[in-house]
């Protein structure tokens, strides 16, 4: 029997585990497995929570990370922070130079720089408010202006390997998914005069077109239907309500996923009665409100099950998957990290292997605001760089080096 002091020491790194995972990003996996393996509360977490273990991630809370071994880390770092460490940890400090010195920048791959920074002019044209609240019509208009100005007087002249990955009307994409980008805006200020409130399915088209406009192929919830993953003998439901994913017929069936993105309105914590009416349910402070204020911790956990259902369709294999959360128009990226196996394991509840996964999870960006989304249109614009490389089969040594 443990005496006194042990139990003591025991209860400090529970709650010392609880708080933050002791491992960083360059401590690899091992690192995770210590310090999951030091905390004596795993294996009955399983064996108390298994039955209870919602069978919609909609629904899920707390407890539900708990039996899947999965674990929020709050960095705050930037969205680009949160790639760059996570790339080197799917491929390693080797992989990644080799991709950030000789793939970014070979003959072939020269464009994605001018295409960035096209988009990143883009992304200037449009709106700098702290606030939807704080858009006017006037503004958008000047919006629009800006961008047909930017249009007449742009002129990049790309490599004929650009013109037919990206295609030869990709700027005239963009440009046409930022006036949307506009329209959208103008839609909702009409509604917010009509009804005083926004709907939640029109923070999800905004984000869209600008996904779109960062030329990224992304699809909305009613075209991608429900995803099941079978865990011990519960079937698991998830619906995210945007997927990032790769557009090739032939991999339709494979769901080659880039990110999950999970969009809610950004409904104040207080405001129950229209918080319930929500797919996710009521919104509460809850266990992770210290390190991240201004996420539930309902909604952590469920885009947390979101992301485990994806996990291996993903196109860095069952390693780890990106994933954003959108409330109003606040962006946390988020990364998916897991251990070797850890897919198969939850399956089995861990019967066979013990391991885990964390969610490690940036600041919040406002892809309102001129600086904040800047940042956004850095990762976003890697994002799609990756989408592409991984489309046309080129570099496959990246993408494969996760599956091992």
């Amino acid at each position: 029997m443990a005496g006194p002091e042990d139990r003591d020491s025991l209860s400090k790194q529970k709650r010392g585990f609880k708080r933050k995972l002791s491992c960083d990003s360059e401590s690899g996996s091992s690192s995770i497995s210590s310090s999951v393996n030091s905390t004596d509360n795993a294996s009955s977490s399983c064996s108390d929570h298994s039955e209870k273990l919602p069978i919609r991630t909609c629904d899920w809370k707390q407890t539900s990370l708990d039996v899947i071994r999965m674990y929020p880390e709050f960095s705050h770092d930037s969205p680009c922070e949160i790639l760059k460490r996570s790339l080197k940890r799917l491929w390693g400090e080797e992989m990644y130079q080799h991709y950030s010195k000789e793939i970014k920048s070979s003959r072939g791959n020269l464009y994605f720089q001018e295409i960035k920074s096209f988009i990143l002019e883009l992304s200037d044209c449009l709106l700098n408010r702290s606030h939807i609240d704080n858009v006017t019509i006037t503004s958008i208009y000047d919006m629009k202006a800006s961008i047909r100005e930017l249009m007449k007087r742009k002129n990049i002249n790309i490599t004929a390997e650009a013109l037919e990955l990206w295609g030869k009307d990709w700027r005239c994409l963009m440009k046409s998914a930022a006036v949307r980008f506009g329209i959208q805006l103008e839609h909702m200020l009409s509604s917010k005069l009509k009804t005083d409130r926004y709907k939640e399915g029109m923070f999800q088209t905004l984000f869209m077109y600008f996904l779109d406009m960062c030329n990224l192929t992304a699809f909305g919830f009613t075209n991608i239907g429900s995803k099941n993953v079978q865990i011990k003998r519960a079937q698991v439901t998830s619906i995210p309500d945007i997927l990032i994913m790769d557009s090739r017929i032939h991999c339709i069936a494979e769901e080659e996923v880039t990110a999950v993105v999970e969009v809610k309105k950004d409904y104040g914590k207080q405001d129950v009665t229209i918080a319930n009416l929500t797919r996710c349910g009521k919104r509460s402070p809850g266990y992770y409100a210290d390190e991240c204020r201004n996420v539930s911790s309902d909604l952590i956990c469920q885009h947390g099950g979101d992301l485990l259902a994806y996990l291996p369709d993903s196109i860095f294999g069952s390693k780890g998957i990106f994933g954003m959360i959108v409330q109003d128009t606040e962006v946390t990226v988020t990364f998916l990290d897991a251990e070797s196996g850890y897919f198969e394991a939850v399956q089995t509840l861990f019967e066979e292997k013990r391991c885990s996964s964390k969610i490690n999870l940036s600041g919040e960006y406002n892809f309102l605001s001129k600086d904040d989304r800047r940042e956004l249109v850095g990762f976003l614009a890697e994002l799609a760089f990756l989408q592409r490389l991984k489309k046309i089969d080129t570099h496959m040594e990246l993408f494969q080096s996760c599956s091992m």
